[in-house]
């Protein structure tokens, strides 16, 4: 009795601790993302950067020959990736992000934050500031020397050694864009002249063993005020010898994930009286990426509600748990249609549940996704206020469904 009271205390203690330690990381690291962005905003002169960083993102960026999709990714990004046999990885995607430029740019910044560690999963990052003298002809205030490491998951169940990638990351102010680069510390960018990201690429070739990598981000504002953002990112890995075809693709495609990953987190923080068309759609992939069954969607639904603010805010709004129709719905299982008249205002939990079990049916009897949608919302009153309330959550609820045929064994 004692004895466990005891442990249990001790064992609850450690919790709070750790909870506590968390919360206050991740507001450290909100204060330091809002120092970046108000320097970027206010003292542009100071980080006014190299002008050929435009063009070495352009070359990197550029397509390669022999390229293929990326396989599994986060539904709302453009990813290509190309990989030769001697260790040696390209790859570039593309993804809108709901943030300022300058708020992007100070996520990717702040190198070793929590944030940053949960989006990449790597095992470690370490930086170290650089002093910049004043009136460098091309050099960029803000310079770290960065490193970070990773796990290589072979697909062949064989054992690899993790990677570390020492870099050198700048950050530049182009015109309106923000380019940051890491460049191999043994090849910077300002020792290589106009022979830009080609050269590089093709040295990295011989250097694979070493385990480098020369990346590039670029940021555009897309409108809106300037709370959206154009991310466009481009990567060559020297992965080293050993390693397959097939792992060394999923190794890309994790750092392709990256920049997924990082807009998820920012749609995470939209409040639900922000929500547009598009954040419905983004919302949808959120829900669905990385998932591949019925169990793997419910599962990540748990992780979404935990930490979307518009869905805490719509939970709010609800006489029922947001969870009673999306489970069912996400399951995906085949049952006998019955609609619900019911109001959304008097709407019960059980009710709520049934609405959700007429989606695959509904799917099921149209040839169409955006068709069976349409269906399960006129068969359903509250469904149909929900829409009608929510500009987004039809739109969510089609590239969800999408996912969900995917799956299904007639789909």
């Amino acid at each position: 009795g004692f004895a466990m009271s005891r442990q249990i205390r001790s064992v609850t203690k450690r919790l709070i601790d750790i909870r506590t330690k968390f919360g206050k990381s991740l507001e450290v690291d909100a204060g330091r993302r809002a120092e970046v962005v108000k320097m970027l905003k206010e003292e542009k002169d100071r980080v006014a950067g190299d002008p050929k960083a435009s063009a070495t993102f352009e070359e990197l960026y550029a397509e390669k020959q022999g390229w293929e999709r990326h396989s599994a990714g986060f539904g709302a990004a453009d990813s290509k990736i190309q990989v030769d046999g001697s260790g040696r990885a390209w790859g570039r995607t593309s993804v809108n992000v709901s943030a300022s430029k300058e708020e992007v740019a100070a996520f990717i910044w702040e190198f070793r934050s929590r944030s940053n560690l949960e989006i990449s999963g790597d095992v470690e990052r370490t930086f170290e500031e650089v002093e910049v003298k004043e009136g460098s002809q091309h050099g960029s205030a803000l310079k770290r020397l960065v490193r970070r490491r990773q796990k290589i998951h072979s697909t062949h169940r064989l054992r690899h050694r993790d990677r570390s990638f020492r870099s050198e990351m700048s950050l530049h102010l182009v015109g309106d864009e923000i380019i940051i680069t890491l460049s191999p510390l043994k090849l910077r960018m300002k020792e290589t002249g106009a022979g830009t990201a080609h050269s590089l690429s093709s040295k990295l070739l011989h250097e694979a063993v070493e385990t480098s990598e020369l990346v590039a981000f670029r940021l555009r504002n897309l409108g809106g005020g300037g709370t959206r953002t154009k991310l466009e990112y481009a990567c060559v890995l020297g992965l080293g010898s050993g390693i397959s075809h097939s792992t060394s693709v999923a190794f890309v495609e994790r750092r392709l994930d990256e920049s997924a990953n990082l807009a998820i987190y920012f749609q995470r923080l939209i409040p639900l009286r922000d929500y547009s068309v598009g954040d419905g759609r983004v919302l949808a992939f959120d829900l669905l990426n990385g998932t591949t069954s019925s169990k793997t969607r419910v599962e990540r639904l748990g992780e979404v509600l935990k930490k979307s603010r518009a869905l805490k805010d719509l939970e709010e709004e609800l006489p029922w748990p947001l969870e009673a129709m999306m489970v069912p719905a996400l399951r995906g299982n085949l049952s006998m249609n019955k609609a619900v008249d019911t109001k959304l205002v008097c709407l019960s939990e059980k009710e709520a549940t049934r609405i959700g079990n007429n989606l695959m049916p509904a799917l099921k009897s149209k040839k169409l996704v955006a068709a069976g949608v349409d269906q399960w919302r006129v068969q359903n009153e509250a469904v149909k206020e929900l829409m009608e309330k929510h500009e987004w959550f039809q739109p969510m609820i089609v590239e969800l469904s999408k996912g969900i045929v995917k799956t299904a064994a007639w789909g």
